[in-house]
């Protein structure tokens, strides 16, 4: 019967609290806010499952465990931060929150489990940072609202399981990613995969700079080109590196490069 609004202390009787135990809050379904305290380290099994009304809760940094279904069916709350400490984020963790429409995932995190974001149908965007390295079969699947994921790095593995793949009826989805990160192609998990970044670089064999290798071909307007790329100077542009980007205006080439290959930019027919 707890209703409205709930601090965990981080003490109680002049001991730490340190855990959430299994299904501790399970059917607290009057419950709006919960503030957890710095001193937990776990939240257990299905520990707020079906606390339709929570509408916020905050995870301290100290969390490095949210157990499965933790946080199933809490279908009024809209926005979650990972803590930086998690490195994963287990299976059916934020299944059927309806209403969430913000995550935010910390490079800490490694791995996201099976249905992790089932039915997450409020979510638009979200963006996995190049710390994960696997996603679970149906880790976002029936995330009807999910039009864009931004994926900062490598691609990682995407799993399966016998109902269906990570983006099963999210139909809405694409992917996004870098192509100067590897394992990417034109579809990813069933879904569309567009580049981001317009300027791919390839770095050299003593590892000490990089060159313009390619361009987008939809790039437009004007560009220009940096003189470094993680943290190295870009000294070169390849040979037809900006060959047929036929809406570019105007490009400015930096101090650091010293060559420009064959046709780099042959057919850009609207550079002034």
């Amino acid at each position: 019967t707890a209703s409205g609004s709930l601090v965990i202390p981080s003490t109680y009787n002049g001991r730490p609290v340190t855990s959430i135990g299994d299904r501790a809050f399970e059917d607290c379904t009057s419950l709006t806010s919960v503030t957890i305290g710095d001193g937990v380290t776990s939240i257990g099994f299905r520990a707020f499952d079906f606390c339709y009304s929570i509408t916020n809760i905050t995870i301290p940094d100290s969390v490095t465990s949210i157990g499965e279904y933790a946080f199933r069916d809490c279908s009024s709350l809209t926005d979650v931060t990972i803590p930086d400490n998690m490195t994963s984020i287990v299976e059916g963790a934020f299944d059927s929150c309806i209403s969430l429409s913000s995550i935010t995932i910390p490079e800490s995190v490694t791995s996201i489990g099976r249905v992790a974001f089932y039915t997450c149908t409020s979510l638009t965007s979200v963006t996995i940072p190049d710390s994960v390295t696997s996603i679970e079969g149906r880790a976002f699947a029936r995330c009807f609202g999910l039009s864009s994921v931004i994926f900062e790095g490598d691609a990682p593995t995407f799993g399966t399981d016998s109902y269906g793949s990570v983006f099963s009826e999210s139909g809405s989805v694409t992917i996004y990613y870098d192509p100067n990160n590897s394992g990417w192609s034109g579809t990813v998990a069933g879904r569309p995969a567009v580049q981001t970044n317009t300027l791919t670089y390839a770095i050299n064999g003593d590892g000490t700079e990089y060159s313009v290798v390619d361009c987008l071909e939809s790039a437009s307007g004007s560009l220009e080109i940096p003189s470094t790329y993680n943290g190295l100077p870009v000294t070169s542009i390849g040979q037809y590196a900006f060959g047929d980007c036929t809406s570019l205006i105007s490009i400015t080439i930096p101090d650091s490069v010293t060559s420009i290959g064959y046709a780099a930019f042959s057919s850009c027919g609207s550079l002034t």
